[in-house]
Formats: structure tokens, sequence, C-alpha cells
């Protein structure tokens, strides 16, 4: 999935060098709600941090 088709409620990951360590929720525009040491934030995706570790984008899938 592209950062362009990004929707409320879809998962960001990052990788900080061993794989998938740090999942945010997207929250539209351009931020993402997630849990750090620090506690519940919500940060720009594309902040200087949180850039450079995208490691991509996943949906879960809709229940009818």
């Amino acid at each position: 999935m592209k950062k362009a088709n990004l929707k409320k409620g879809d998962l960001v990951f990052f990788n900080y060098g061993s794989g998938i360590a740090h999942v945010g929720i997207y929250v539209g525009s351009g931020e993402m709600i997630n849990a750090e040491n620090s506690g519940v934030k919500y940060s720009k995706i594309s902040s200087g941090y949180w850039k450079k570790y995208i490691a991509g984008y996943g949906r879960v899938a809709e229940l009818k």
C-alpha cells in the first residue's frame, strides 16, 4: 500500500533494523496515534524521527 492511499484506521509499520518493532494507527491528516514510552501520543508520520523508520502500511480487512 502506498502512503497516498492511507485511510483512517490503517496501520503504519516501523523497522529500526531488526524487523517490525513499532506500529501506529493512522488517524488522518498525516498523523498517527501510537504508544511510546512516555504514553499515548499523536505524531506526524512525516516527522524527522518517524519518517526514516517507516517500513510500510497495512489495512485490516473490512468485515461485512
